[in-house]
Order: structure tokens, then sequence, then C-alpha cells
């Protein structure tokens, strides 16, 4: 048996295999929605082959993976600076005007997309991205609906948590003429 030392080979089969236990998570985690956990196992046990094969023959057919993972952070701060001290009151003064926490935030985005060129001319695209997105501005931390004492005002939310999580699959044609 000829040894496996190129690291483009390794690559090839750990692509193999992280596409192969995606769809055998894909195979468990929407058959449990359906199907008792023997009957799942069994579909699996035999289904899994079956689908290690299509994506054997698939990748000789010209497929191609691609994996990315984009982080941006920002950390922002207003600072406020008067010329003269006199012109602040109550305890305030140049030191402790600033504000901190304004405008962070944190996204992080991986993506996981194969590419499977059936012709020379079309190609058909499939894949699963993650992305976060976190934020913390002074401005909406502890952002409260209502405002005043009765007779209250009622505030909208907007942009009081655009924090969120997102798991999208997606899939696509190209035909180049």
């Amino acid at each position: 048996m000829k040894q496996c030392n190129k690291p483009i080979q390794v690559l090839i089969v750990l692509a193999h295999a992280l596409v192969g236990w995606m769809y055998c998570g894909v195979l468990i985690g929407i058959g449990r929605q359906f199907m008792s956990m023997y009957a799942i196992l069994i579909v699996h046990a035999i289904g899994a082959p079956f689908g290690f094969i299509l994506i054997s023959l698939l990748y000789f057919k010209k497929l191609t993976f691609r994996l990315s993972y984009d982080y941006v952070m920002a950390n922002g701060e207003n600072d406020f600076t008067y010329l003269t001290a006199a012109a602040l009151t109550g305890g305030r003064n140049n030191e402790n005007i600033d504000i901190a926490n304004w405008g962070d935030y944190r996204k992080q985005c991986f993506m996981f997309k194969a590419i499977y060129q059936a012709t020379p001319s079309l190609g058909i695209t499939a894949g699963y991205i993650y992305e976060r997105y976190k934020t913390s501005d002074a401005q909406y931390d502890g952002y409260q609906y209502v405002v005043g004492t009765p007779p209250s005002t009622y505030l909208t939310g907007a942009y009081s948590d655009p924090s969120f999580n997102a798991n999208l699959v997606f899939m696509g044609f190209s035909y180049k003429f």
C-alpha cells in the first residue's frame, strides 16, 4: 500500500471525512424528528456507505471544497474634552465624561462551501454559513421600553439588541456561456 505523504492528499482525505461527517449528522439530526432512534441507526448504517460512495464519485467529477473564517472587531470610544473645567458641573470633569463603551462589536463568520462542476459550463454550489454578531453600546445597554412614570412613554425598541446568531444553508447554480 502506498503511503499518503503529500499534504494535499491529507487535506483531500480530511475534506472527504468532513463532508461524510456532515452527511451523517444530517441523517441523524433530521431523522430524529421523524423516526425512532433505532430506525435512524438502521437508516444511517445503510445510508452512510452510499453517501460516502456518492461523495467519492462526485469528487472525481471536479468537486471543490472551500472553507473560510472571518473575524471583525471594533472597540469604540468617545473622548470628550472641555477647554475649561469650569464648564463642567455636578462632579463631572474631563476624566469621567468619556464614554468607553461606544459602538463595540464583534462579528465571526464561518463558511463551508462545496462546488461541483458537472460540465465545463454548469456548476452547482451548496454550503453552510454560521455568523455571530455581538454588540455593546452605552446608549443601548440596559435599554428599557418604558420611560417615565404614568402616563409613560413607550419606546419601540429599535436598535436595542442587534446581536444575533445566524445559520444559513444555501445552494446555487452557475452557467458559463
